[in-house]
């Protein structure tokens, strides 16, 4: 029996971006022949964190280091691991053995990307101080990246290789298109209303005020919906904020729309867009990670990529989607072939299980 430990700073489930990804990671690699723990700061007796270690914006540090003594306590009192894989920054403390560090994006690029709107202590923080501690969570390591971009920052800000570029995964067979959604009567709209959809927290890093910006801009027969919390549920201009959604719900909010809009300031694989395109949504994004590296492969996909963060490039695009019903049938079938190709599970697992083999065979 071979024997798998996962580091992780949340407890894995199917919410949330890096949660889903270590849930569906270890279904991917644990069978009769390999076992998998995973360690998350929801094991540990407590989940304070000192009062200095926070005003020095470090508590996720000090949690990864605590959450790699449980790793060394069961060690200790049971059996070594043949692999330990690490996610961000909770592979710092671990050293020797064989191991894997799972980079989905890096601090350093994420704090100079929202730079100007973090108070300056936080980031100098995280621009100087969290993102050394991530680049180490690399070190001696096999070092994973979640796209091309994400491996090029890890080059330039971190002078770290990754040996391996793969994908995030989603359940193809969960997120496809449900002809039963009903979602714009349920919203009150008529349903020759032109619906845009929003997944994802109601933040600067994810360009909600973008959004913001263009509601104010939207004809009559255009609106957009977001998931997610924000505006206490109320109308915020052409935005109709509809709550925080199940997992099980989303396929049927996702297909009661005619596109998913995107304006994110900093990506790197994440799954909003690819479970939206799974349900035959055409997407319009931000040039970020996966909108200049995948979407481009399809040229129906690329002329809604958007190249800045200016509100009105966005709602050009929103119209001339509008505006071509032909171009809205091409976009749906693109997305969803692109997403079957290439960010099914099944690529997803078999890529991980072929990279786990390897490692654990080695002398």
């Amino acid at each position: 029996m071979r024997h798998v430990a996962i580091l992780t700073l949340r407890p894995p489930n199917i919410h949330g971006g890096v949660e889903r990804v270590v849930y569906y990671l270890k279904k991917a690699i644990e069978n009769e022949s390999t076992h998998v723990d995973i360690y998350h700061k929801g094991l540990l007796p407590t989940q304070q964190v000192p009062a200095v270690y926070n005003r020095m914006g470090l508590s996720e540090v000090y949690l990864a280091y605590k959450i790699s003594r449980l790793l060394r306590q069961k060690c200790q009192e049971t059996q070594n691991y043949d692999l330990v894989i690490s996610n961000q920054i909770t592979g710092w403390p671990i050293r020797g053995g064989k191991a894997i560090n799972i980079y989905h994006g890096t601090i350093a690029r994420y704090s100079e990307a929202l730079r100007n709107n973090l108070p300056f202590g936080y980031f100098l923080q995280a621009r100087y101080i969290r993102s050394q501690f991530e680049k180490l969570s690399g070190s001696g390591k096999t070092v994973v990246a979640v796209t091309n971009q994400v491996a090029k920052e890890l080059k330039e800000a971190y002078h770290l290789s990754a040996e391996e570029v793969i994908y995030n995964g989603i359940d193809t067979d969960h997120f496809r298109r449900l002809t039963s959604s009903n979602i714009k009567t349920e919203l009150g709209l008529d349903e020759d209303t032109f619906l845009g959809l929003f997944v994802g927290r109601h933040e600067y890093a994810k360009g909600i005020d973008i959004l913001e910006q263009v509601s104010r801009k939207l004809p009559d027969d255009v609106a957009i919906a977001t998931v997610g919390n924000g505006y206490a549920n109320n109308r915020f201009g052409k935005i109709i904020p509809i709550g925080p959604k199940s997992f099980d719900e989303l396929p049927y909010i996702y297909s009661g729309a005619d596109f998913f809009v995107f304006p994110s300031r900093y990506e790197a694989c994440p799954l909003a867009p690819l479970e939206a395109m799974a349900c035959e949504l055409p997407v319009i994004m931000s040039n970020i990670n996966i909108g200049e590296e995948i979407l481009t492969r399809y040229e129906v996909l690329r002329d809604f990529i958007v190249n800045s963060f200016n509100p009105d490039d966005y709602l050009k695009k929103i119209l001339e989607l509008k505006s071509s019903e032909s171009t809205q049938k091409e976009a749906k079938k693109a997305s969803r072939k692109l997403v079957c190709k290439s960010f099914s599970l099944s690529t997803f697992g078999q890529k991980y299980r072929e990279l786990v083999s390897s490692l654990i065979q080695q002398q």
